[in-house]
């Protein structure tokens, strides 16, 4: 059984807190914060491979999110092109997105298939 809230009326109404910060206490949080980032991403870097640190710095600067996705990705599997290439979590939202995949024979030789097909309008049996 659902309990019945009472309409607060403006006489009854709870009066509001008032919270005041106190700014050099949250700019000392906010800077504290950012120095146990910084902190935090330095030592994460020494782990990772020299090959991938420039792709890692680019994207933890937030100027690509292209090396963003291309990190997330190998981080995932331990730093190796060739297992994020082979990555069989259908599951995971950059699936799709991820770096190194192969092309099929069909995507390098231009050939297309769908509304975008060239082929489209002309009819299932278009023999070209």
């Amino acid at each position: 059984m659902k309990a019945k809230r009472k309409k607060a009326t403006a006489g009854t109404a709870a009066p509001k807190k008032i919270i005041r910060q106190n700014k050099s206490y949250s700019q000392g949080q906010k800077q504290s914060t950012e120095n146990h980032r910084t902190e935090h991403i330095r030592k994460h870097r020494a782990d990772i491979p020299k090959i991938h640190r420039k792709t890692y710095d680019r994207a933890m600067q937030g100027r690509s999110l292209k090396s963003a996705v291309k990190s997330f990705c190998l981080e995932c599997v331990c730093w190796q092109k060739e297992e994020v290439r082979l990555c069989t979590s259908l599951a995971c939202p950059l699936y799709p997105y991820r770096p190194y995949k192969q092309r099929s024979k069909q995507a390098s030789k231009g050939v297309s298939f769908g509304v975008e097909s060239k082929n489209f309008d002309k009819g299932d049996n278009y023999a070209g």
